[in-house]
């Protein structure tokens, strides 16, 4: 039942980076900024051809297979914790990094480029130029909660 669980939190997390890019690309245009979290978050919609910060946007294709290949492994790997491991921060980490690939993966195949929909307003003008989904979230925070899993050990509930 706990192995179910994780799948089903994937499909939760990325379902709902998939509603927040349809939501975007129907309700936005490219112009159109929407501040919000008291001026610290931007929502805008930018379509990114390329991977991070527009790298490789002149060869759609090569990024497009290195997506679906990093999707193919991100799945397998999340499957494969979700059996084998017993760490329940490795487990939620595989999922989050699932997820962030689903959404993003599903944007290269059926879109051809990603819908990318906020940004932080900070006094660093080139952070304020990246603009994120939460499947860039979810990878991130996945990533993180694996590593630190990892240096730090898993803390499981003894009873």
């Amino acid at each position: 039942m706990k192995k179910l669980f994780f799948a089903i939190m994937t499909a939760a997390l990325a379902g709902s980076d998939l509603w927040c890019k349809s939501y975007i690309e129907k309700h936005f245009d490219e112009i159109e900024k929407k501040e919000i979290c008291g001026g610290r978050v931007e929502i805008r919609k930018c379509h990114n051809k390329g991977m991070a910060m527009n790298a490789g946007e002149k060869k759609p294709e090569a990024v497009r297979a290195v997506t679906i290949v990093s999707g193919i492994l991100a799945s397998i790997y999340a499957v494969y914790v979700w059996v084998t491991e017993t760490c329940p921060w490795k487990k939620l980490g595989a999922s989050f990094v699932f997820a962030g690939a689903i959404g993003n993966t599903y944007d290269r195949i059926i879109r051809k480029y990603v819908v990318d929909y906020f940004g932080f307003k900070t006094k660093w003008k080139k952070l304020n130029r990246l603009t994120f989904n939460l499947a860039d979230l979810f990878l991130f925070a996945g990533s993180f909660l694996m590593l630190i899993a990892e240096l730090v050990g898993c803390v499981r509930n003894k009873k």
